[in-house]
This record gives structure tokens, sequence and C-alpha cells, in this order.
């Protein structure tokens, strides 16, 4: 018995289906479309740069920021900049983590928490600032 059309074109058994070659992984790639995606949606729902520092690890922020998370006003000029970010880390005397396990896994993987500093990038670029 033949095979039912494919509304993708051929004859429905992977012949014509996917006119595009296989998808080729790429974690790196991956991994900057993700952070893309997270900085364009904290933008969209109207996050400032300080908010969305303070959801990927509160221990990012400085004492004087965490006065009033709503307001805009940063204490820290370039938050990448990799020294000043383990130092703010070395000070907090925040609680708790948004993302404990991803970070520490980061940090064992990459030597740095990864995600972080790809989705501020991404938030920069969007700004213009990068």
């Amino acid at each position: 018995m033949p095979s039912p059309p494919s509304p993708l074109g051929g004859e429905g058994r992977g012949e014509g289906l996917i006119p595009l070659p296989p998808f080729r992984w790429d974690e790196g790639r991956r991994a900057v479309l993700r952070a893309e995606l997270d900085a364009y949606y904290a933008r969209l729902y109207g996050l400032t740069r300080k908010q969305l520092r303070y959801i990927l690890d509160p221990a990012d922020l400085t004492e004087k920021e965490m006065v009033d998370i709503l307001d805009p006003w940063e204490e820290v000029t370039d938050p990448l900049e990799p020294r000043g970010y383990e130092e703010r880390c070395r000070r907090s005397t925040f609680p708790g983590e948004t993302f404990r396990v991803l970070k520490e896994k980061e940090k064992r993987q990459y030597g740095e928490y990864r995600t972080r500093r790809l989705v501020l990038e991404a938030w920069e670029r969007l700004a213009g600032r990068r």
C-alpha cells in the first residue's frame, strides 16, 4: 500500500519533507541565542539593567543599589568587568541566589557564570552600547 502524500512534499517516508540539510548542533551559538532572547524579553517586560542583574545574580548589586531595586540608578559602571563582579559577589550579604545550580555548573565548566555574561552582553548590544 503506498504512503499518503505529505503536505510538505514527497510521498511521506522522509522523501522531500525538509529541503534543508540536517541542523548542526552548536552549543555556543545556542547559548548566545538563548541569552539574546532573555535580554530581549527583559526589555519587553520593561526591566532596567540593574533589575536584570538582580535577577541573574542578586549578589551582583552593591548595597547602595539594593536600597531601591526599582530605581534604575546603578553604582556599577560596567557590570561585565570580571574583577568587579567577583568583588561584588564576595562582599554581598544577600542571603540567596536565583540560579545557584546554573552558576556553580558554569563556573566549573567555563570558569565563569557564562549565562550572566552572555545575557548582559546581549542587553548592551540591544541598547547600542557594544
